[in-house]
């Protein structure tokens, strides 16, 4: 009797019939160089003589597995079976019976990377034999990289920046990000990571400088980057100012302390505060210590607080809190003054130019700038109002207060002056310029704003637009020479960048992108208003497939033919009209 017990156990329970002598036979064949799959070394084949078949190959492929055999000397031969089981050999995967003249044959299964076994049993009228299990293997597909990763934003937070970013959409699986920023100056690396989140924080920056962000999706096969635009960290806020003093004055509160034992990354200036009330006072000069609250209710006790804020006023700290409580003065005795002679008094000599303010401060915001001054101490003949001019120009902003908003270009540094405007047309000399500041770009939000404004066309007001077409948007209302920027939603895609006009609008003509998928989609216009406020407009669309076939309704060409032919049959009734009608003759 032939030994299958090398067979998995359906074939076993066949009970095979063994004629002659067992003879043992090995051989030792290279493994397949398909990338899908490959071949392992072959195990012993056990044949019989004129009895079993001999397995000289295997090879795996998509959806099944080709075994090669040379015939068994047996006499008779009626059939062979093919078959595939596990690497225990105790499951058949799959199972196959073919005509005796078979050689080879594709059985059907579909297998993972791992080792399993093949085998070919012989029925012949001498019996049925089995050969020993043919082992091989099936190698894993390769791993292609990552895509790039999407979406990359970056938070300004003091000396540091707060970077997130998407998966990407394509290739294939992410192990780890890496992620560092490059100092612009000196190329020098802050790294987060290798991280398997989708955020971090970039610590350790300075303010003084710019940095590129990149963010790299990686595995073992390779690794694809997203870089950022140069962006500026947080500047690092002082620490609070020292314990104010407070001195009691008639309806009023003269304030004076010392600045903070940290400047962080240099103070802005310093808002004094009386509480309750909304008596304050704003310093604009970091190295000025004190100041008066007036307009305050002599008895009534006021908390006082001091806050120093950093150079971009975007944190304040504040002081300890004292308190203090205004004091009307005695009335003073009035002297016993003497009739002096009357004399004629020469009028006064007409007043000067007045001053140049002082104290000037430029903080950058989206889009803008935010200009603030002292006023000068010569006033001439009586400000009445102040020019602020940024520079490089064309930006200006006319104020009677002592502080405006300006529209400004993303990414380009700037400085303010400032001149004051005297009742009777004198102009100050402009006043000393504000240190240099960079306004940043509007950030598309992750889905479109709330707005109930409508961007326009060249065309008009649209509700169509098909994928690969260049349209002209058109907005309006936003800060004059300030930067705008249109984006295309569902996943927002940046289209392009516009300078708004004096007037404060923009036209800008981008393409709409080919492979944008059919269906709704909002075009927005992000920017700010004249104030430094946001300000978006937004206009609905709907993009049909790219081949043209849509259901949405067509314009065009169609009702023009329909008005021709309409003008063709009013002529033509016309004229038959004209021909019918003949005026009839009077009977004499």
């Amino acid at each position: 009797m032939t030994d299958v017990s090398s067979a998995p156990e359906r074939v076993r329970r066949r009970g095979w019939r063994a004629i002659g002598a067992a003879v043992l036979l090995a051989a030792v064949l290279p493994i397949a160089a398909s990338p899908q799959a490959a071949l392992a070394e072959p195990g012993p084949v056990r044949v019989q003589v004129n009895a079993p078949a001999v397995i000289t190959s295997v090879t795996p492929a998509s959806g099944y597995v080709t075994v090669a055999w040379d015939p068994s000397p047996s006499e008779g031969v009626t059939q062979y079976e093919v078959g595939i089981a596990d690497a225990s050999g105790m499951d058949t995967l799959g199972l196959e019976y073919v005509g005796p003249e078979v050689r080879s044959h594709n059985v059907p299964v579909t297998l993972d990377a791992g080792n399993y076994n093949a085998w070919v049993c012989v029925t012949s009228s001498e019996g049925g034999y089995c050969t020993e299990f043919y082992p091989f293997t099936v190698a894993a597909a390769p791993v292609s990289a990552p895509g790039q990763p999407t979406n990359l934003q970056l938070q300004r937070q003091p000396r540091s920046l707060a970077v997130s970013w998407a998966a990407p959409a394509t290739g294939g699986a992410v192990d780890a990000y890496e992620v560092f920023a490059t100092n612009d100056q000196t190329d020098a690396k802050i790294e987060c990571g290798p991280i398997s989140d989708l955020s971090c924080v970039l610590d350790a920056l300075n303010y003084a400088n710019t940095y590129t962000v990149t963010v790299t999706a990686m595995n073992d096969s390779g690794g694809a980057t997203v870089a950022s635009a140069s962006t500026r960290p947080g500047p690092l806020a002082p620490s609070k100012p020292g314990t104010p003093t407070v001195t009691a004055g008639d309806r009023s509160l003269h304030v004076a302390w010392t600045e903070p034992v940290s400047r962080g990354d240099g103070i802005g200036g310093y808002l004094v505060t009386a509480a309750p009330g909304e008596s304050e006072c704003v310093i604009s000069d970091p190295d000025v210590g004190s100041c008066d609250l007036a307009n305050l209710t002599n008895g009534q006790e006021y908390t006082v607080r001091v806050y120093a804020y950093d150079k971009e006023d975007v944190t304040r700290v504040g002081s300890d809190a004292v308190t203090g409580t205004p004091l009307a003065a005695a009335p003073p005795v009035p002297p016993v003054i003497p009739v002096p002679p009357v004399f004629p008094v020469p009028p006064l000599p007409a007043p000067g130019a007045p001053g140049a303010p002082t104290g000037v401060t430029a903080a950058a915001g989206v889009s803008s700038i935010e200009a603030s001054w002292t006023p000068p101490s010569n006033v001439g003949a009586g400000i009445t109002r102040y020019t602020v001019t940024a520079n490089p120009g064309p930006a200006t902003c006319t104020t009677t207060g002592t502080s405006c908003v300006l529209g400004a270009v993303a990414g380009t540094p700037y400085t303010v002056t400032v001149v004051a405007h005297a009742a009777d047309g004198k102009v100050s000399p402009a006043s000393a310029a504000s240190l240099p500041v960079i306004p940043s770009a509007p950030v598309a939000p992750a889905a479109p704003p709330a707005t109930d404004l409508t961007l326009t066309t060249d065309r008009g007001v649209i509700d169509r637009v098909p994928p690969g077409d260049t349209i002209t948007v058109i907005g309006t209302g936003f800060a004059p020479h300030s930067t705008v920027t249109v984006t295309i939603y569902s996943t927002p895609t940046h289209l392009g960048t516009a300078t708004a006009d004096a007037n404060g609008d923009f036209e800008l003509t981008v393409t709409v992108p080919s492979d944008l998928p059919a269906g709704a989609h909002t075009l927005v216009a992000q920017g700010v208003d004249s104030s430094g406020a946001p300000h978006a407009m937004k206009l609905a669309v709907t993009v049909p497939a790219a081949d043209g076939d849509s259901d949405l309704p067509k314009t065009g060409a169609g009702i023009m033919t329909m008005l021709l032919s309409g003008a063709v049959l009013v002529v033509a009734g016309v004229a038959m009209v004209a021909i019918g009608y003949r005026p009839r003759r009077l009977a004499a």
